[in-house]
């Protein structure tokens, strides 16, 4: 053996017995002999018979296969065999690391590769998804299935490039992870956007657009209407869950990227909203359409904003539209004027009752006075007073009331085109609100052939509407509806509770709101000047930064003015159906309204002042146990407070009311907002007073 090797001799052993390790003289001196069970070592019996090498340490004793030597710790018996070891260790070593950085380096490069295909993608995603979503609510659905396909092949292409190992292992890694992740998610949700809700949508959709929906005959096609229903109610899910995903991701760093992923937030977004309208709509359109087979009766009204009233303007006519299966019947518009069937029917012992705070604030104009049945600011409790009338007169028992006025008519036909009167006067979207609010009261028609002029315009518009609106764009008449209804020109009521709460949603029920959480302010204005002078009101109303007080509710101070912007040679020149035939008039130019404020719900009025000319109680004339004396007085409305009085402005003039609100503990925003009477003052040209 070897000078400085241990020897491991390896025998048959019976179970128990020890095996020995004989060592002799080394660096260190002589070892002594150490002795181990077969149950205590691992060197037992054959538990050491395995393959080693030379370069282990180990060597196989030539003259006996089962014996193998070990160099011990420390000890090198031949220092040219470890140089050559090292030497292979270390060209081992400096291989894989070789190995490492070469791979890493093509990784990198890869991921170099696909980030300049994901840039050029994402221009396509940051164009095309916009497209899709104006040509989905416009209705051109051709037009949208053709920038679909390229956005779904194009997320196709940017999913399976973020699917690649190489970027799953990079989102993993401190730093730029949170980037390549966020990254992955836009591919991947813009891949579940385009397979499974666009490219489905579009195909279903093929060849569908308002022109189809509506047949000849003043028919709306249900069976289309419902295809459109049911694909855009399947992608709707998809679409809310890639709208919520994409606008939650952070920015990437990289410019294109993050173009791509706010361009794809904004489309989202109103997409969503476009399908969010359509699902809320499809819910209850079967039964406002008539579908069921039971014919669907609704009353149109034009209120007329030239003479004011609290919900907009005087109900100058009211025709009857029927809907059964979505054929759609228009009868004939009937002027609500003082010697109309209406206004006999009020005179009536059957006619409809209101309560005693109605009474209070508004005398018995709601019940007794056609024209003035909309003096209360509550668009629902005139409905229900003009259905009872209604059916008082032998019509059918309405299912709900639609009120609009020629600012909408306006709109309407600038994307109809016009009409022309029975009088040769064009009626158009650049006109019809000036002539028919302004223009119209010249002088040159009896008030009787005026209320022949309006209905017949009614009647005009509404059959030109029925007949052209298949070539309007869907998206030009939502937004011209969603305006109207946002500034109070659309109102409307159904006693389908379903259908109420679908209007209620829309925001055009013209109710007194009962939302303690958002509160909202009442400005209302009633003309009693007997005339068209309304014309030349302005109003603005001014709400103060909020202070908060202890128990929850919040305190502002408003300001609401008032000016009549008539001089007095126009007054002069004006006819007397404009300027006012009611005696209390102090001269041509005067103007008397009816100013309410409302509280929002559960909360309150006070501190009310006001600058201007107030009639005094005699003046009033409300028939009631209210007596203003010359100020504006409180009483009660639906459970709300509310202030009123009446003021007279002469030409110039302005009446300016100062108050504090203050809202309900419940209120749950700093934001107080007002719903306010719609003036003319935009489309005459005064603007807000100063």
């Amino acid at each position: 053996m070897p000078a400085g090797a241990f020897h491991f001799a390896q025998q048959a052993a019976p179970a128990g017995s020890q095996q020995t390790r004989a060592g002799a003289a080394g660096v260190g001196g002589a070892r002594p002999n150490v002795s181990r069970t077969d149950a205590a070592t691992p060197f037992a019996t054959n538990a050491y018979d395995m393959p080693f090498s030379r370069d282990d340490g180990w060597s196989r004793n030539a003259g006996n296969a089962s014996s193998f030597e070990l160099a011990p710790i420390g000890f090198d018996d031949d220092p040219e065999r470890k140089r050559r070891h090292r030497h292979r260790v270390a060209a081992v070593v400096v291989t894989c690391i070789i190995v490492i950085l070469v791979a890493v380096g093509l990784a990198g490069y890869s991921l170099y590769q696909d980030i300049n295909s994901l840039k050029a993608d994402a221009a396509v995603v940051q164009a095309q998804l916009p497209s899709v979503q104006s040509s989905l609510t416009s209705g051109d659905v051709d037009s949208a299935k053709d920038a679909v396909y390229t956005l779904d092949e194009t997320a196709d292409r940017m999913k399976a490039i973020t699917d690649k190992t190489t970027w799953k292992l990079a989102s993993k890694l401190p730093v730029v992870g949170t980037t390549v992740s966020e990254a992955r998610t836009l591919c991947s949700v813009l891949d579940d956007l385009s397979s499974n809700a666009l490219v489905p949508m579009t195909d279903n959709l093929s060849g569908v657009s308002l022109s189809s929906l509506i047949l000849p005959g003043h028919t709306i096609d249900v069976d289309q209407l419902q295809r459109v229903f049911d694909a855009v109610n399947e992608a709707a899910p998809v679409v809310s869950r890639a709208n919520a995903q994409v606008n939650s991701l952070q920015p990437t760093g990289v410019g294109q990227i993050d173009n791509a992923i706010a361009s794809a937030g904004s489309a989202l977004v109103k997409l969503d909203t476009a399908m969010e309208n359509v699902n809320e709509f499809s819910q209850v359109a079967p039964s406002m359409l008539g579908v069921d087979g039971t014919p669907r009766v609704y009353l149109l009204v034009a209120q007329n904003n030239a003479e004011i009233h609290a919900t907009g303007g005087l109900a100058g006519s009211v025709g009857e539209l029927t809907v059964i299966d979505g054929v759609i019947s228009l009868g004939d518009f009937i002027p609500v004027s003082s010697n109309s069937t209406l206004s006999s029917y009020l005179k009536s012992d059957d006619r409809p009752s209101i309560t005693d705070e109605e009474t209070e604030i508004f005398g018995t104009r709601l019940n007794s006075t056609a024209m003035d049945m909309n003096y209360t600011p509550d668009f629902a409790r005139f409905a229900e007073i003009l259905s009872q009338a209604w059916v008082g007169i032998g019509g059918d028992e309405p299912d709900g009331v639609i009120a609009i006025d020629p600012v909408v008519l306006q709109d309407v036909l600038s994307l109809v085109g016009g009409v022309t009167a029975p009088n040769g006067t064009t009626i158009d979207g650049t006109n019809a609100a000036t002539e028919l609010l302004h223009n119209a009261y010249d002088g040159s028609m009896t008030p009787t052939q005026e209320d022949q002029f309006f209905s017949a315009v009614a009647a005009l518009a509404f059959q030109k509407i029925f007949d052209d609106i298949g070539g309007v764009s869907p998206l030009a008449l939502t937004d011209t509806v969603k305006d109207n209804v946002a500034s109070y020109h659309i109102l409307a009521w159904s006693n389908d509770a379903a259908v109420e709460g679908y209007y209620r949603e829309l925001g055009c029920t013209g109710e007194l709101s009962q939302d303690e959480a958002n509160p909202q302010l009442g400005v209302f204005f009633n003309d009693d000047t007997w005339s068209k002078v309304s014309w030349y009101l302005s109003t603005s109303t001014t709400v103060s930064d909020p202070v908060r007080n202890a128990n929850g509710s919040r305190t502002y101070q408003v300001t609401t003015v008032l000016h009549n912007n008539i001089d007095a040679a126009s007054a002069q020149a004006e006819d007397d159906g404009v300027t006012g035939l009611n005696g209390k008039k102090r001269d041509a130019s005067d103007m008397i309204d009816w100013i309410y404020l409302v509280a929002p719900a559960g909360g309150s009025i006070s501190n009310v002042s006001v600058s201007g000319y107030m009639q005094t109680a005699d003046d009033q004339n409300l028939d009631s146990s209210a007596t203003p004396q010359g100020e504006m007085v409180e009483a009660t409305l639906e459970g709300h407070d509310i202030w009123f009085g009446s003021t007279q402005m002469l030409g110039g003039d302005s009446t300016t009311v100062t108050y504090t609100v203050t809202t309900s503990p419940s209120a749950q925003t700093d934001s107080l907002s007002v719903r306010q009477t719609p003036t003319l003052q935009d489309i005459a040209g005064w603007g807000s007073p100063a």
